[in-house]
């Protein structure tokens, strides 16, 4: 990732956190959203990572037990 896209992301986060804590409810459910989605496509982008370190587990845990 580069720098700016970094700073991008950043900012993008700020106006997050800045909206959930609004004392407009509008914007405040809209924030949740935001947050609920990018929690989603968070937990999506890892699990494919996870699912390989959990079967290299598995693997190694069957070849201990041979």
């Amino acid at each position: 990732m580069r720098a700016e896209e970094i700073v991008v992301e950043l900012e993008r986060l700020a106006r997050l956190m800045r909206d959930l804590v609004s004392p407009d409810p509008v914007v405040r459910a809209d924030a949740e959203r935001r947050r609920r989605e990018l929690l989603a496509r968070a937990e999506a982008e890892r699990r494919p990572w996870r699912d390989r370190v959990e079967a290299a587990l598995d693997e190694a845990l069957r070849r201990l037990r041979e």
